[in-house]
């Protein structure tokens, strides 16, 4: 079972996300040491991955392990990513443990708004 975690951001806004992940099935804390980790926003469910209007990772950019054993770690989208969105967007965090099991913890929408002002 995953979490369900809906968020909203404001076009042109970074946006910070600290997540605390657990196991699916057994619910308790997965630790994250040497794991991969993959946040992706699609407009549609069958876009490929290099269709996502975001596309963040542990191996490139975004996704900072910030408590590996207790299972934390944050998701910076940043505001270059949500300048040129507005709408609706799915999006799902996949974590790749180094034992090669893969788990898809967090799903939901991610809902980018136009903001009033214009810098």
């Amino acid at each position: 079972m995953h979490i369900i975690k809906n968020m909203h951001v404001l076009r042109g806004d970074d946006k910070l996300i600290t997540y605390n992940i657990t196991d699916v099935n057994t619910k308790q804390v997965i630790d994250l040491t040497g794991a991969v980790i993959v946040f992706v926003a699609k407009e549609r469910k069958e876009d490929t991955d290099l269709e996502a209007v975001i596309n963040l990772s542990t191996l490139t950019s975004g996704i900072t392990i910030t408590d590996a054993v207790n299972g934390q770690f944050q998701v910076k989208i940043p505001k270059a990513d949500t300048l040129p969105l507005e709408g609706n967007f799915l999006y799902d965090v996949q974590v790749d443990l180094p034992a090669g099991d893969r788990q898809t913890p967090v799903i939901g929408t991610l809902t980018v708004d136009r903001d009033v002002a214009v810098a």
